[in-house]
């Protein structure tokens, strides 16, 4: 048999690929948005796409999670049919409860002349969750080709509506009925090409869904009992990653705050790397490790994982500090004010890694309950933080706030982790990698060199201290 590992870091380049190339794709509309509208237009985005966060967890409510640990211990198609067919009930009464009250929720959110806005919304987030289920059995299954597949041609479709309706069509000055183009709908066409390519995944996995729908309730109750504390951390997760961008907008006065939201969820964009990194590893590992079981290997390589992680995650964080001249050309000068939180929400979302890396214990032991509590304290932190410190500092105060909380929640599993489930984690080392890419980050820029030529160095020393001291573990990879 061959590395375990070998087979992780296979699957986790496949998921890797449609998740990086999905959310890079997205991330190369960031230069068309940013030169297109105004940062005050642009916030309307960004806004839109928090809130998705936060309902995206709520509407599949930790099933997925759910799905992975029972599927393997209980009848897969039994489970994978309850679960379904839960996500898609819901998900339907969220859209008809949307469709009734569109104009008090669209009044809500303060923006009473665009209702369409909430309606476009309202299908996204039902058609997503109606496949995360399918797709989490894509996942489960080993399907890492195919989950990629319609992974990025549903991208494909959402990039070529928006370079249609954003730049082609404008340009070419067409005769065209006012339903399929009209001058002036810049955000609406962007919700209107996510809508479209949603429901193109949704087709494509159709005959999966509607060919396993069975309600099992005894079964739901339990998918239900070890997915409910997953659900209120998934929330709190969702309020640590977005709360900011929504309060910015209620906290900073108003004929600024729009402007210093669309700079901040601009910039904000820049971390994405880390980001694509962290999504993609846990798209691999949460499958990969509940099939592997409680046995000592499987501690063995969830430490090992972790440890590679750590490094990845520390030269990502180099790489995009020591080239942030090349990589703020993404956005627009305009929104050039709040490059500043770049390094900051770097280290954030590498924290929230590890953190998602050490989640394994609570999930393997059926301790779900501690990802409430860890989410609870991150988002406690979050909105303090916030509320606090909003009308002093702008977005400054949101960037700390997310690397608090996440920070927090990292030590909180780690520390409780180490009593209840220990795995074998090298963490002296860990922390000296982290420490020393610290060291790096801040001395690096200091050499008498070109930017780019600091950098270089700055990474060639990172990468061969560590090949160096991992070579042997490098070699078991082989």
């Amino acid at each position: 048999m061959g590395n375990p590992l070998t087979k992780l870091f296979g699957q986790t380049a496949l998921y890797g690929l449609s998740s990086v190339l999905a959310r890079l794709l997205n991330f190369l509309l960031v230069p068309l948005y940013t030169r297109i509208f105004a940062p005050d237009e642009y916030a309307v985005v960004i806004e839109f796409y928090a809130y998705a966060v936060f309902l995206a967890v709520l509407l599949t409510y930790g099933l997925e999670t759910a799905y992975f640990r029972f599927s393997s211990s209980k009848d897969e198609q039994k489970v994978f049919g309850t679960a379904n067919s839960s996500v898609l009930i819901s998900s339907l009464l969220f859209f008809l409860v949307i469709l009734i009250g569109l104009q008090p929720i669209a009044d809500a959110l303060l923006y009473p002349n665009h209702p369409e806005y909430v309606l476009l919304f309202a299908g996204i987030l039902a058609l997503d969750a109606i496949s995360a289920i399918p797709m989490a059995r894509l996942r489960n299954q080993g399907k890492a080709l195919l989950f990629a597949s319609l992974r990025f041609s549903s991208i494909i479709i959402n990039i070529g509506l928006n370079l249609l309706w954003l730049v082609f069509l404008p340009k070419w000055n067409l005769d065209l009925p006012n339903w399929l183009y009209s001058p002036g709908l810049g955000v609406y066409y962007i919700f209107l090409a996510n809508l479209i390519s949603s429901l193109f995944l949704f087709l494509a996995l159709l005959p999966q869904i509607l060919s396993h729908l069975q309600l099992d309730k005894a079964l739901l109750n339990k998918l239900l009992k070890y997915s409910w504390p997953l659900l209120l951390a998934g929330l709190a997760g969702a309020i640590n990653e977005t709360l900011d961008r929504a309060l910015l907008k209620y906290l900073l006065p108003k004929g600024e705050a729009m402007y210093e939201l669309g700079v901040y969820g601009a910039c904000y964009k820049l971390a994405i790397f880390m980001t694509l990194f962290v999504q993609a590893f846990r798209l691999g590992a949460e499958p990969f490790f509940f099939q592997q079981g409680k046995g000592e290997n499987n501690l063995k390589s969830i430490a090992k994982a972790t440890h590679f992680f750590t490094l990845a995650g520390c030269f990502i964080f180099l790489l995009i500090n020591f080239f942030l001249d090349f990589f703020k050309g993404f956005v627009d000068e305009e929104y050039h004010g709040g490059l500043e939180v770049v390094p900051i929400l770097l280290a954030a979302n590498l924290f929230l890694g590890l953190y998602i890396n050490l989640s394994i214990w609570y999930k393997l032991s059926d301790k779900t309950k501690y990802a409430a509590m860890f989410a609870f304290i991150g988002a406690s932190l979050t909105l303090v933080i916030n509320l606090w410190g909003i009308p002093k500092y702008g977005y400054m105060a949101s960037a700390w706030a997310t690397f608090v909380a996440y920070l927090a929640m990292f030590l909180c599993s780690f520390i409780l982790g180490k009593k209840k489930y220990p795995i074998p984690y090298q963490w002296k080392k860990l922390l000296g990698y982290m420490l020393f890419s610290i060291l790096l980050y801040f001395f690096i820029p200091k050499l008498p060199l070109n930017s780019y030529v600091a950098g270089s160095i700055g990474l060639l020393i990172f990468g061969g201290v560590a090949f160096i001291l991992e070579r042997k573990q490098f070699k078991k990879l082989a």
